[in-house]
């Protein structure tokens, strides 16, 4: 008589115990905040671009407004320029609101030029001018001086760093612009304009700014003031200071 073989059966099938099945990691949602295809991270990518676009559509629609209406009065143009203006504020607001002290900062400066900007119909007036005027201009200085400082921190060169620089340029020359119309809406006369300028005070001193911004200087606009002419000379040092700054830095992070 021989005995019975031992069985060879696994353990867990013995026991009825079912195998461990491994879980495989499932890949992360396409709209997942981590995930670059998501609508925050390309916000996050492209904030100075959009921020561009819209200061390149503000500069390109500036001469249109010669035909709409003047700039400074509540019509047509006058209204298209404050939405041109809040747009570019809103998408400013944006590009600085990682950062909650330049946030409240810049919302400190546009939330009151809106208010008296959008009730400008109702409440007309040189004083209300000039204060939305100067709040409009510290806004634009603040968010240049917010953007160069992220430009120069940037560890690498990209697009939109690239576009940021070019953004902090063009907020410097619109932001002189803005300075110039409160001077000479202070100062009647504080500029001096040949027959062969033409176009709306906005228009004439957007020209100007930039023409002082690059050092063009071609002539047909000179400041007459001296508060004017002080503003010019900032204007021209900081242009030339910005170039030297911004060229230098971004050699250094192409080479790095």
């Amino acid at each position: 008589m021989t005995d019975a073989p031992a069985s060879t059966a696994p353990a867990s099938a013995a026991s009825g115990a079912e195998p461990a099945t491994e879980i495989e990691a499932t890949p992360s949602s396409p709209s997942s905040p981590s995930s670059p295809s998501s609508p925050s991270s390309l916000w996050q990518r492209r904030r100075h671009t959009l921020l561009l676009a819209a200061l390149v559509v503000l500069l390109l629609a500036s001469p249109l407004i010669d035909d709409t209406g003047d700039a400074g009065d509540s019509g047509t143009g006058g209204l298209v320029l404050s939405a041109l203006f809040t747009a570019v504020l809103a998408l400013g607001a944006l590009a600085v609101g990682r950062v909650r002290r330049d946030l409240a900062v810049v919302l400190v400066l546009a939330v009151p030029w809106l208010y008296l900007t959008w009730l400008h119909p109702v409440w007309s007036g040189s004083a209300l001018d000039e204060a939305a005027g100067a709040l409009l201009a510290g806004a634009a200085l603040y968010l240049a001086a917010v953007l160069l400082c992220a430009v120069v921190a940037a560890a690498r060169v990209t697009a939109d760093v690239l576009a940021g620089a070019v953004a902090v340029y063009l907020l410097l020359g619109i932001a002189w612009a803005v300075i110039y119309v409160l001077i000479e809406g202070l100062v009647p006369g504080s500029f001096a304009v040949t027959d062969a300028a033409r176009g709306t005070i906005w228009d004439q001193l957007v020209y100007f700014s930039f023409a002082t911004l690059t050092t063009l200087g071609y002539g047909d606009i000179s400041p007459l003031t001296p508060l004017a002419r002080i503003w010019a000379v900032f204007e021209a040092i900081a242009g030339t200071f910005y170039l030297a700054l911004l060229i230098s830095r971004l050699v250094g992070l192409y080479r790095a």
